[in-house]
């Protein structure tokens, strides 16, 4: 095992020094150009996950499930990590609206509570099946309105109860605070979230991992239990999840991956809670297909090809992205559309630093990792087809439950430290880089937003005050990564200005414009210039 370790270590150390040069540097030429950060991330985070995976046990390991008395120190804990939560996302909290959001508000707007509860029982008009969040973004419509702060600062409350559940399954699962802290402290602030989290029309996703975290900790109670209490209050709290978001299909998956971090007295038990829970899936599933006609969902990449040759394909892209990619980003969560700043570089330094020096002073091998592991890939099976992620991080928001195993990962990582100061220093390092990677992820989020309410604006005042319609074409998808103007364009500029969004006509990519005022978006200067048509 010794020549494995050591060119795991070996690995580990080139892939890191190739991620900091690139980081520091930018691309760079050694004897090829290196330009790929991915790559590097990646290797980084396999030969780790490895060199963790095949550590020694200590002698004698027990994974006790007895109940966990909460204690001052836990309460204080939870408030640390509710502060730290708040205060990082302060930049974006005042921020607009953007893309999505727009549409989002004005379908809000139009409803009753019977169009509200529609969704249970009629077909969407989009291509998903998400009755439960739509119902809880009316409800939030009605308390925040208009108001971009009140949205933000709900989601922002809404992650914060995700991180406490996620605090008390760490506990369940792992029992010490010093690994239920770190684990609640990656899930709270680990650089994917600020598509979560920010974005008022990503709170699907929340109240998805809102539901499934109750679920797994109502598992847990009959785990410890075996009273079916727990288990009948399970089954309305998996309904919920599944019905909010369909990253929730993984619960089955999840509760099944609590077995390894459990007594064999007690996984009877889970696998009674999975089936109960597989049985509700798959009824939601078919329930699913029934309302949709269809799977529905984003489609699967790629569709062009032939079955036999489609079937290949889907495996190649679910390996690279479930086995490879997957861990670039778990490892290193930075839009790299911007370059890094040099705080965040140094942030990265550090924690890499602490994390070989964590590889080789831990002891708790295959059973203590393994676990969250599994616990990563199960949450990520929803998603598999929309994992391959690119480097301007667009899409974070798959990750909001899979993060959860990184994060138990991170907590047994911290609590096999047996001794306080390398234990104190890795949970330093780890806040330090969690928080640098939130902050340079907001930057160009919050500085979109703000950029996309100004192109509405500017659009109204330079288009006639009549009842002409107009049309607008060229519309950018992103800037610097974000989401940016190509969704919700007409209702944005009616939000902010009053001229109808029924006047406004978004032209696709190659359509000419018919005859009439027509604005075209220049992206050299930023900015509106009226395109006379014939």
């Amino acid at each position: 095992m010794k020549p494995l370790r050591l060119a795991l270590y070996a690995l580990f150390s080139l892939a890191s020094l190739a991620l900091l040069l690139r980081a520091f540097l930018g691309p760079f030429f050694f004897l090829l150009p290196v330009h790929s950060r991915l790559n590097a991330a990646s290797l980084a985070s396999l030969s780790l996950l490895l060199l963790l995976l095949t550590t020694r046990p200590p002698p004698a390991e027990t994974l006790p499930v007895s109940p966990f008395p909460l204690a001052r120190l836990d309460a204080l804990a939870l408030a640390a990590l509710i502060l730290a939560a708040f205060a990082s996302f302060s930049i974006s909290i005042p921020a607009p609206f953007l893309f999505d959001d727009y549409t989002h508000l004005a379908q809000l707007s139009s409803w009753s509570l019977s169009g509200a509860l529609a969704p249970f029982v009629h077909p969407s008009p989009g291509a998903f099946f998400r009755p439960a969040s739509f119902l809880f973004s009316w409800l939030e419509f009605h308390c925040a309105g208009l108001d971009p702060l009140r949205w933000h600062l709900f989601n922002l409350t809404l992650h914060a109860a995700n991180t406490v559940l996620v605090f008390l399954a760490a506990r369940l699962l792992l029992l010490s605070r010093r690994a239920a802290l770190p684990a609640a402290l990656v899930f709270a602030l680990h650089g994917s979230r600020f598509e979560s989290v920010a974005w008022a029309d990503a709170s699907f996703d929340l109240w998805a991992a809102f539901f499934t975290l109750l679920t797994l900790l109502a598992v847990l109670a009959y785990r410890r239990s075996a009273h079916p209490l727990w288990l009948a209050a399970a089954a309305p709290l998996a309904a919920a999840a599944l019905l909010s978001k369909e990253s929730a299909f993984c619960l089955p998956f999840l509760v099944l991956a609590l077995i390894p971090f459990s007594d064999r007295s007690t996984r009877p038990r889970l696998l009674r809670a999975a089936a109960l829970v597989a049985l509700l899936t798959a009824l939601a599933f078919l329930y699913r297909w029934h309302m949709l006609s269809g799977l529905g969902g984003y489609p699967s990449a790629p569709s062009h090809a032939l079955p036999a040759a489609l079937f290949h394909a889907a495996l190649f892209h679910a390996a690279k992205a479930l086995l490879y990619r997957l861990w670039a980003f778990l490892l290193v969560p930075w839009n790299w559309s911007r370059p890094p700043e040099w705080w965040l570089s140094l942030s990265l330094a550090a924690f890499l630093a602490a994390l070989l020096i964590a590889a080789r002073s831990t002891f708790s091998g295959l059973r203590r990792f393994a676990p969250p592991l599994l616990f990563t890939l199960a949450a990520s099976l929803p998603v598999e087809h929309l994992l391959l992620l690119n480097p301007s991080f667009a899409g974070a928001r798959l990750l909001y439950l899979p993060v959860l195993g990184w994060a138990l990962l991170a907590g047994a990582l911290a609590a096999s430290l047996g001794a306080p100061v390398p234990r104190r220093l890795f949970l330093a390092t780890l806040a330090a880089f969690s928080l640098a990677s939130l902050h340079h992820n907001l930057i160009p989020w919050t500085r979109t937003a703000y950029a996309a309410r100004a192109a509405c604006l500017e659009f109204a005042r330079d288009v006639p005050n009549t009842a002409q319609p107009v049309s607008v074409s060229n519309l950018p998808a992103t800037r610097h990564g974000v989401y940016f103007l190509a969704n919700g364009f007409p209702q944005c500029v009616a939000l902010y200005t009053g001229l109808p969004a029924s006047r406004i006509l978004v032209l696709p990519p190659g359509q000419p414009a018919a005859p009439g005022l027509h604005y075209a978006w220049n992206p050299a200067s930023r900015t509106f210039r009226a395109v006379s048509t014939p």
